[in-house]
């Protein structure tokens, strides 16, 4: 088997109650998509998101906000904003302060909209394409 493609026209959901999920690609990208609504991914213990040989870059149009304990980072087009009822502590090597502003365009994706194509019930007994 080649390919195997599930749609709905309604929804879809998945759902495993003992053990875990996993969506694994071995040599290709792994894409997921809310493209007219939103995306919630949340955990009741630890969320790690890592990048084992390059970067990870998170971008948006509007705001951008960090919250850990209650210190927060927001960024957005009107500035940087730090918060936090702690201590605030900077360690760096060097710490410059150059005089001139600076940003970097965010070209957030264009999700087109989508038709659905029913695939009859009965396809001679395939059920992936």
């Amino acid at each position: 088997m080649k390919n195997v493609t599930v749609s709905a026209e309604q929804s879809l959901g998945l759902f495993a109650h003992k053990a875990g999920a996993k969506v694994i690609a071995n040599q290709g990208s792994v894409e997921v998509r809310a493209q007219h609504s939103r995306l919630e991914m949340s955990a009741d213990q630890q969320f790690t998101v890592t990048s084992s040989k390059d970067e990870i870059t998170i971008s948006t149009p509007k705001t951008l906000t960090l919250n850990g304990g209650g210190s927060y980072l927001k960024l957005s087009e009107s500035g940087i904003e730090h918060g936090t009822n702690g201590d605030f502590i900077t360690k760096a090597a060097r710490y410059q302060v150059p005089m001139a502003g600076a940003n970097m365009q965010c070209e957030p994706p264009v999700f087109d909209k989508t038709t659905l194509e029913l695939v009859p019930t009965e396809s001679n007994g395939v059920m992936s394409r």
